[in-house]
């Protein structure tokens, strides 16, 4: 092809002249080839030697090709992966068979860090802190394992006075290589893929007066009613504590319900609830 690559080859002494080459891949407008420049009196020499090597060579360049794109794919799936476990509101672990970790989140790390429920060996592996729950932990894993029917088991964590601090749910979300779609979540030597979830009892549910104005248009004093009702206070409670009236704060709950299209106290716990749920997330 005529251009400054051409030219400059064709200066050569002997002049490159001669060019056999081959497409390894093409996609739309865009392709991959390979080209080999000799003197054209030495075509006729090469071209049994050629005729033998350029399919090979094209075959394994086309391996390497797709090696390279499955890299790539495995990088932005794994990139993608963690970006999702980071969204979710509770802390996520991700582990294998053996109890070896594969991933965290972002909060689950902070569990880690704070050294109260969980903990990774120097063997990645991981560790309930109580002997009784860890092993307990191990069980329920092995059952898992076994029982195809049951995806799902939980454990409650308990505290120092011997109250629930924690829920820990242990889900089997894959069941190994051979029906993977999403081979990079999957260790090579273990197809079982387990997900541990982490719901602090202690933690206080909480929203901002900010929300509860961007969404329901509630004022700085609606706000407070619906956290207070959300945090567990009563009525009586929250009067005493403001020094108003009972009734004045019945007026107020009714505009918050009006506001939040609900028609029982019950009912806008419920809202609320959710609502903070979904925006520890964000």
């Amino acid at each position: 092809m005529p251009g400054p690559v051409a030219r400059a080859l064709a200066r050569e002494s002997p002049p490159l002249d001669g060019i056999t080459g081959a497409i390894v891949s093409r996609a739309a407008s865009r392709q991959i080839a390979i080209e080999l420049r000799y003197p054209k009196f030495r075509e006729a020499a090469l071209r049994p030697v050629l005729r033998d090597a350029f399919p090979r060579l094209v075959r394994q360049l086309g391996v390497a090709l797709r090696i390279a794109a499955a890299g790539q794919h495995a990088t932005e799936t794994n990139m993608l992966v963690d970006s999702l476990l980071d969204l979710i509101s509770l802390p996520v672990v991700l582990f294998d068979a053996n109890l070896r970790v594969r991933r965290v989140n972002a909060r689950a790390r902070a569990v880690i860090s704070a050294g109260t429920l969980i903990a990774v060996a120097p063997d990645h592996k991981l560790h309930l802190l109580d002997p009784e729950n860890d092993l307990a932990f191990s069980a329920e894993v092995s059952k898992l394992q076994g029982n195809p029917r049951q995806r799902v088991a939980v454990l409650l964590a308990p505290g120092a006075d011997s109250r629930p601090n924690g829920i820990l749910s242990i889900a089997r979300i894959h069941d190994g290589l051979a029906t993977s779609r999403n081979p990079a979540l999957v260790s090579p030597d273990e197809g079982t893929l387990f997900a541990l979830v982490i719901e602090d009892l202690r933690r206080p549910i909480e929203l901002e007066s900010e929300t509860l104005w961007r969404i329901f248009k509630l004022s700085p004093k609606e706000a407070e009613l619906a956290m207070s009702l959300l945090a567990g206070e009563s009525i009586g409670a929250l009067a005493q504590r403001r020094c108003i009236s009972k009734e004045t704060l019945r007026n107020q709950l009714a505009v918050v319900m009006r506001k939040t299209s609900t028609s029982r106290q019950q009912d806008l716990v419920g809202l609320l609830t959710r609502l903070a749920f979904v925006n520890t997330s964000l």
